[in-house]
């Protein structure tokens, strides 16, 4: 499990949390297989913008979780 933090918007589906990770890390949102929020919080600093600032645990394959942590 790779644990990291991200933004998101307030109304989220897990499709979009996985996009947003995908974004934010070398890999294809198909190759989360699962995604466990550990801290979410609302982000009000800027009023237009409303959002989530998460910490999120994110479950691969262990081979893929592997060649993450090496390119850390």
């Amino acid at each position: 499990m790779i644990k990291f933090d991200i933004k998101a918007p307030v109304k989220y589906t897990e499709r979009e949390l996985k996009n947003r990770i995908s974004e934010a890390l070398p890999i294809l949102p198909s190759e989360i297989s699962d995604v466990k929020i550990i801290k979410r919080s609302l982000d009000l600093k800027n009023k237009g913008k409303i959002e989530y600032k998460m910490t999120v645990a994110i479950e691969l394959s262990p081979e893929r979780e592997a060649g993450l942590l090496k390119m850390r």
